[in-house]
């Protein structure tokens, strides 16, 4: 695997900046949800992890049903063009594994 494009996530998981913590939890509950791209209309924003809920939500003692994602997720990683090369586009995410996944411009 060279290319970013073979790394894509095919049908990544996106929530609006009006959606709450809880639904985004509700995703992450998922193993194999990673991550939740935080979108306001078709532009990411942001992006939330299992850590970012705790960190944002739980520790401070928020509501989750009442704290909108756009008010927690972390700023939108760098996007990447899907012909890129992999090996820059993962330095120092992961290992360099790709497990997390990346928003890349493009279909794969």
């Amino acid at each position: 695997m060279t290319l970013v494009r073979e790394a894509m996530l095919i049908e990544p998981r996106a929530l609006g900046v009006d959606a709450s913590a809880q639904e985004a939890g509700g995703l992450l509950a998922n193993p194999d949800v990673r991550a939740v791209f935080v979108c306001d209309e078709h532009r990411l924003v942001g992006v939330v992890t299992r850590k970012t809920l705790v960190r944002e939500v739980v520790a401070p003692g928020l509501d989750p049903q009442k704290t909108p994602l756009g008010e927690i997720g972390y700023r939108a990683p760098r996007e990447w063009p899907r012909q890129h090369r992999r090996g820059p586009a993962l330095h120092g995410r992961s290992g360099g594994s790709g497990r997390r996944g990346l928003p890349v411009h493009g279909r794969p």
